[in-house]
């Protein structure tokens, strides 16, 4: 593995506000990855710097955006000559430049920010040293009254459920400013540089799914709140990112990263009493996939879940830096406020997103509908925990 420093132009930021550093992680995006660099560079908060890290792309996308990454000295242009997985080259970014930053920003490379976004976001987490992450309210670029995500959940077996996915901005009650989610999505999430670090960034085994909740729930049991900014707007455009992957390879991505989520961060009582029925589950789907005539994505469950058993051992050394050095918080106070404790997903929704094959509008049709078919509104959580979250920042001092 190569890694390039194509540019980085002129010096760093000055400005007294906190600095932020920005990561975007790019692989084949364009043309996305060009009118999400434009739209960030007329950001109104100037106090951050850019990496923008090209993957291992084959388009010509870092050739694209240099011209614009040379006319401003925010930014530096990284590129790994083979493809790495995006939580590695996520982390790789930030240690590489996130020295000074005391917050460090993910966008997806298929996003265009709101000129006010960031600023929306360092006025939030800067006034409640109790928030250690959040997230801009994502739109659909496509249709923007159309809600692509207000923050993730997840119910006891894993499940992760973008809230309000699909459905229009006029008929979801938001809050003011913000609200509680026990995730912040990383198309477009604020976090504490110094959290960030000490909850163990980005797992890297993570290949494509889960890195996002699963960053979020280590975040929750070091004692931190997570919230969505309302005013704090970003346009995605769905999938702009996963179109050139397989449904083979989602299944099996999903499966592996949804189970070692559950292994590593669950007390041991909580492992004992949903990891065999998270298993159990996918034994089914795997069932329902063979006789559906699924043989790929059969097998995708299969290697999922044997990818957990061949690396059981690192599976169990990062459970141990969960328990032993990051939790703060018991899984009885998370579960029913911040984790449903019933099945979020509908069965008919979960036997159709199996069974469907690589079409994907008729995939976003079918995610456009299901506000119908999902618990949505499955929890009302409560105010802010400041106790909890003063005990995890005087572990971390």
């Amino acid at each position: 593995m190569t890694i390039c420093c194509l540019a980085w132009v002129g010096t760093l930021s000055e400005e007294s506000s906190p600095r932020v550093l920005v990561v975007i992680v790019n692989r084949n995006g364009l043309p996305h990855v060009y009118d999400c660099m434009k739209s960030l560079l007329n950001t109104h908060y100037r106090a951050f710097d850019v990496v923008l890290f090209d993957n291992g792309s084959m388009d010509g996308s870092d050739v694209g955006v240099r011209d614009i990454c040379r006319q401003d000295g925010r930014v530096l242009l990284l590129r790994s000559r083979r493809a790495m997985p995006l939580t590695r080259a996520a982390n790789l970014a930030i240690r590489t430049a996130g020295r000074h930053a005391k917050y460090v920003a993910l966008l997806d490379s298929d996003v265009v920010v709101r000129p006010d976004w960031l600023r929306k976001l360092i006025g939030v987490i800067e006034r409640s040293p109790s928030i250690g992450s959040c997230q801009s309210l994502l739109l659909r670029a496509d249709a923007p009254d159309i809600v692509d995500g207000t923050g993730d959940f997840v119910d006891v077996f894993g499940h992760a459920i973008s809230r309000d996915s699909g459905r229009k901005l006029a008929e979801i009650n938001l809050p003011g400013i913000k609200r509680d989610i026990l995730s912040a999505r990383s198309a477009a999430m604020l976090v504490r540089n110094d959290l960030f670090e000490r909850v163990g960034g980005l797992d890297e085994s993570f290949g494509y799914g889960f890195e996002d909740v699963d960053l979020g729930w280590r975040i929750r049991l070091a004692g931190f709140n997570i919230c969505l900014v309302v005013d704090s707007v970003v346009h995605h455009r769905v999938g702009g990112t996963a179109r050139r992957l397989t449904k083979s390879y989602l299944i099996y991505q999903g499966t592996k990263n949804r189970l070692q989520m559950l292994l590593k961060n669950y007390e041991i009582s909580s492992v004992m009493k949903y990891v065999p029925l998270r298993i159990g589950l996918d034994l089914i789907g795997a069932t329902l996939l063979f006789l559906a005539r699924r043989p790929e994505n059969c097998l995708a469950v299969f290697r999922g879940l044997g990818w957990n058993l061949v690396n059981v051992r690192r599976v169990l050394t990062r459970r141990q830096l969960v328990q032993n050095r990051i939790r703060t918080v018991r899984d009885s106070v998370l579960i029913g406020t911040h984790i449903d404790r019933r099945l979020i997903i509908h069965p008919i929704l979960a036997w159709k997103l199996l069974t469907l094959q690589d079409d994907r509008n008729h995939k976003e049709r079918l995610v456009g509908k299901r506000g119908s078919m999902l618990r949505t509104q499955v929890f009302q959580p409560g105010e802010f925990s400041e106790p909890v979250c003063k005990r995890s920042q005087q572990a971390m001092s």
